[in-house]
């Protein structure tokens, strides 16, 4: 029975890779493309850089051309640019690791047009390691 559970989750990792790889054309990028994102919006998502947060980089990272791996999460630009002031400072607590995650999370959830699929690459790319996008 546990084989057959091992086996389903390893073809369902197999579907989303040749899915990725679909959406981007070439094996290279799937990896590539996670460093390259990672890196770039690693830095500009970490806790130190937040006061510097500019609206650009946040609307970036909500699109696919950027992101790289995350399709249709812009759809809340509009309602997120009004927000901006309050997404920066409710990204000092989203990234503060000393508190609750799940604090953390319904603090940021307060944000009009802020769910999961905006929230866990914010945590992702921000803390690789330790977080996954739940879309």
């Amino acid at each position: 029975m546990r084989e057959d559970k091992v086996e389903k989750s390893i073809k369902r990792a197999a579907n989303i890779l040749l899915e990725q790889y679909e959406r981007t054309g070439d094996e290279d990028n799937i990896i590539n493309n996670r460093e390259k994102v990672l890196g770039k919006y690693g830095r500009i998502f970490s806790q130190n850089n937040i006061s510097s947060l500019q609206l650009k980089d946040f609307e970036e990272l909500l699109t696919f051309k950027e992101n790289k791996h995350w399709k249709g999460i812009q759809r809340q630009n509009k309602k997120l640019r009004k927000n901006f002031p309050a997404i920066k400072e409710k990204l000092n607590i989203l990234l503060d690791e000393s508190q609750d995650i799940v604090k953390r999370i319904d603090n940021f959830f307060e944000i009009k047009g802020m769910k999961k699929a905006i929230t866990t690459p914010i945590l992702l790319v921000a803390y690789p390691n330790s977080y996954g996008v739940w879309n």
